[in-house]
This record gives structure tokens, sequence and C-alpha cells, in this order.
């Protein structure tokens, strides 16, 4: 019987547990408005796993303690000391994880939306204490189930405050949208996504003198670390690029969701640093398409203006190949003089390499033949191969390597980045006089810390050495006539991208954009001639080009 009451008390403190885990994944997916029925559902799927996880940990802990203490505890089918510490080390897990996955989605939380969290994390931690002041109370003092009674009232209104702070987070409201007809400049622009690049390769490799056109550029030109944001998805990478808004302006939070039990709402956000990913692997969670927030970006007000826009982007895996040239091929021999067919790793930096040159071709041969105003080119290649070949860059971060090996691949990622540098020489060279070049990376790259190469290796990808999880800096350079000449900023952020390209071209900066016009990198009489004119968003008012 003992062994069932344990066991009862134990159910109740996994369901509540699961409860708060239901609060934690409501608190990331932004764009859910939670109400009662899809917290019962959540904290119900939950409790299946993690719910009957916790129960279990509390079993076996109640026999652990009572075995170390040596002598048999008394214990209900409710128990008022079973559950005091048990709902405490569930706040205290819930805190944990709270302060975890608001730091790691921090981009996700507006003003508004961290007030809320910090109640909840505030109001979390005062439960913790007092759910052990009230134990210590009710072993100590008479009446005994006074204080049993206190403390679940106080547990209820701490609760009810931290349920009720997660619907305080703001949803978009419609908007009336109005015309503006406004008067673009002539101002050229090339922007270069180069994904990958880090000054943990670009400085030592300036100072060996290898990449000549990276120097130019930091020599003639202003340049910064990009800070990017967390998480560090590409896909919300992207969307935060083009907008100018962090994640909580846009809400675009992901191409794909998960459904739980195949029905909606569909979660845009999974919970980190408990497993919550793997339900996914497992087919647990089922993937869903998800309906993207209306937002405009700046292609789509670009295309407004009838501006002349020409963008490449790597595709999709299902869309068919465009042939290399001739040049491009005997490129790609002479940056691997070794036979592919008995080596994996090198067929990725091969078909990296095709991907890239293939982009690239057709985006300069368009350039050459229709001059848009705007040119736009993304390359991957750099950022995959520094993921697998990161280790052998720096081998003293990762203990013991085949010294065969390190004298095979010690010296991709550098002839990559040289295969980057003669991409922006090529650029310099065509570069109009009204034209600004603009290169950059989203994040940067660092070595894969030793948790998750097991984690990894677990998976089976033992030859993973580098990632961009954790939000390490890009870089980005500018250079053009009006770019101030050897200008180092301490740091330009991702969103201040597209306000700085729609002032450049001419184009009111939104006031709903969370990125800021970067004034530092251009010339002062540039920026006196040229005032930033705002409106209020282009989510509100709709530009068209005016005639001249």
């Amino acid at each position: 019987m003992k062994v069932i009451r344990v066991f009862s008390n134990s159910l109740i403190s996994g369901l509540f547990f699961s409860s708060l885990l239901a609060l934690l994944v409501a608190d990331i997916n932004i764009n859910i408005k939670p109400d009662g029925i899809f917290y019962f559902r959540l904290t119900a799927f939950i409790g299946l796993i993690y719910g009957l996880a916790a129960a279990l940990l509390f079993f076996i802990l109640y026999f652990i303690i009572q075995f170390l203490f040596g002598r048999s505890f008394k214990i209900k089918f409710l128990s008022p000391s079973f559950l005091l510490l048990s709902f405490s080390a569930s706040f205290l897990i819930f805190l944990i994880l709270l302060l975890l996955n608001s730091s790691f989605y921090r981009s996700f939380f507006s003003t508004t939306m961290m007030t809320a969290i910090k109640i909840q994390t505030a109001t979390a931690g005062g439960l913790v204490l007092a759910g052990l002041a009230f134990f210590w109370r009710y072993h100590r003092h008479r009446p005994a189930f006074l204080y049993f009674i206190l403390y679940f009232l106080f547990l209820f209104s701490g609760l009810v405050l931290i349920f009720w702070s997660r619907a305080q987070f703001p949803q978009p409201r419609p908007r009336r949208e109005t015309v503006l007809v406004t008067f673009p400049s002539q101002r050229r622009a090339t922007l270069l996504n180069l994904e990958g690049l880090s000054f943990n390769f670009l400085i030592p490799l300036i100072n060996e003198g290898k990449l000549p056109n990276f120097s130019w550029l930091m020599e003639n030109g202003s340049w910064a670390r990009l800070q990017t944001l967390s998480p560090t998805d590409p896909f919300v990478l992207k969307k935060s690029l083009l907008t100018g808004k962090n994640p909580y302006g846009h809400r675009c939070l992901t191409a794909s969701g998960f459904s739980f039990w195949g029905k909606k709402p569909v979660l845009e956000a999974l919970p980190r640093f408990m497993l919550f990913k793997q339900l996914a692997r497992i087919k647990i969670l089922r993937p869903e398409p998800v309906t993207l927030k209306p937002c405009k970006d700046i292609w789509q007000i670009l295309t407004e203006m009838n501006l002349k826009l020409s963008l490449f982007e790597p595709q999709e895996k299902n869309e068919p190949e465009f042939p290399l040239s001739a040049r491009a091929e005997k490129f790609i021999e002479t940056f691997l003089p070794v036979n592919l067919a008995s080596d994996e790793r090198l067929i990725l930096v091969k078909e990296a390499l095709k991907r890239d040159l293939s982009l690239e071709e057709r985006a300069f041969q368009e350039k050459g033949q229709q001059q848009p105003q705007v040119l736009a080119l993304f390359l991957e290649g750099l950022n995959q191969v520094e993921i697998f070949f990161y280790k052998y860059s720096f081998p003293h971060l990762f203990g013991s390597i085949d010294h065969n090996e390190i004298a095979r691949y010690g010296t991709i990622i550098e002839k990559y980045y040289q295969f980057y540098d003669q991409l922006i020489g090529k650029y310099l060279a065509n570069l109009k006089e009204n034209e600004i070049l603009i290169v950059f990376s989203t994040h940067g790259m660092e070595p894969l810390p030793l948790w998750k190469r097991l984690v990894e290796w677990a998976l089976g990808n033992p030859q993973v050495s580098g990632h961009f999880e954790f939000a390490p800096d890009g870089a980005i350079f500018f250079y053009g006539q009006n770019i101030l000449r050897g200008q180092s900023l301490e740091k330009i952020r991702l969103v201040d991208i597209a306000p700085t390209l729609l002032y450049l071209l001419g184009l009111p900066v939104a006031r709903d954009m969370d990125g800021l016009v970067c004034s530092p990198v251009f010339r002062p009489e540039f920026s006196q001639e040229n005032p930033v004119f705002y409106i209020s968003s282009y989510d509100e008012v709709t530009l068209r080009p005016g005639a001249r």
C-alpha cells in the first residue's frame, strides 16, 4: 500500500510539472494565443512523456531519501510533505528551463513580453522558496495542516499570476494601408551574403596576406562585426535581415512547425535543453506547414517601386542544377587535386563549390547584361564546409586528431576563404561609380563544444566540429564612393542592414523596424545631403514611384 501511496503523490507531482512545461511551450510560441483547452491538451501530451518521467524520478527519490535517513516515512495518498517538496522541485526545474529558453529565444520577446517573462521568473523563484519555508514550518509548528493550506493558497495565487502574465503577450493587429508616392535615387547596391564568414579566420588570413581583397575592403571601406540574433535559425535570420525587424516584429518564426496529436495550433518553436526536439526525430511530434504572418520585406518594397532587382539564392534540392562553365570546372579541379571517389568529406566540399560557382556565375552574368539597381547573391558553401572541417583548422581545440587528416584537410577552409576573396575582387573590379558593395555573413562560426560533439556522435554525425547555435557574430564590409575609408565600427546589427539599404536607395525607413540606418559608415557630406526620411510602417504604407 505504501508504494501505491508514494506513486499517487508522484503522479500528481508529474502532472503539475507537465502543466509548467506547457506554459514554457506557450511562452516561446509567441504567435499562439493560448486558452484553457490548449493548456489542457498540451499538459496531457507532455504528461505522457515528461510527466511520467518526472513522476518516476520523484518516486525513486522518495525511497533514496528514506534509505539515506535510515528510517521509514509515513505517507498518505495526498501527502502535504511530499507535495510541498515535489512542487518546489518542479518550480525550480521550470525556473532553470525558463531562464535558459528565454535567453536562447531572446530575439522572440519584445519589451512587454520580457516583462511578462520576468514576472514568471520572480514568481517561480518565490514559490520555490515558499515551498521550502512552508515545509519547514509544517514540521516544526502546529497546527501543521494550517501551513499546508496557506501554501496552497499562495501557490494558487502564484499560478494565476504566472499564467496571467503569458496572456499579456501582445498580438498583431490589422492595419489600414495607404499609398505614398516617392522618388528613389539612382544609386546601386550589390549585396554578397557569404554565409559563415568569421573574424576567427579572416584576421589571421588577412595578416598573412592571403586575402588581399578582404584587406582592401578593410583599408578602403568600413567594416564591423555583425551582431546576429538568437536563435540563429537560418529562416529566422533571413526574415530579420530582409525586414529589419526582430522575430517578435515580423512574427515569422519557422518555415515548418510541429503538431501534437495531429491537431492545431502548430508549435513553431520547441523548448531547448530538455531533449524536446528528439520527439520530432522519433515522429511523436509531426511536422506541419506554417501559415506565415504577412510582413513586407525589402524585396517586396523594391518591387513595388519598380526597381530592377536581381536575387540569387541557393536552389531547393528538387530544382534542376545549372551547368558549370569550363572555367569553373577547372577551378574545382585546382581546388581539390585528389581522388574524390574514395573521400566522402571532399565530395561534400566539391558539391558546395559547385553550388556556389553555379549561382555566382549566373549572378555575375545577369549583373553585366541586365544592370540591376540591386543585386543580391547568397552563398552558403563556406558555412557548410566549416561545420565539417573546423577542427582541422584549429586542431588544438579538439584534442587528438590524426596528423594525416590535418595535412589533408587543414587548408580546406583557408582555400574556401581565398575562393570568396577572389569573388570579392571580381565584383570590386566591376563596381560602378554610384554603386556600393556590401559583403556580410549573418552569423559566424565557433568550435563545437565537447558535450555537443558527444551528442552529434550519438546521432551519427561524428564529423561535425563547427556550429553557430549560440549566435557568434558574423562580419560586414561596406565599400563605395560614399563610404568612409578605413572605418572600423564596434558592431552593426543584422536588423540594421535593411534600413541602411533603403536609405542608400533614397527610400524612407519604417519606424517599426528594429534596425537603424548605419550612418557612421557614410561620409559626413553624404549624410548631410541625404537626410533619413521615415514612415510609420511598410505594412501600412505602400510606395509608388513618382514621375520625374
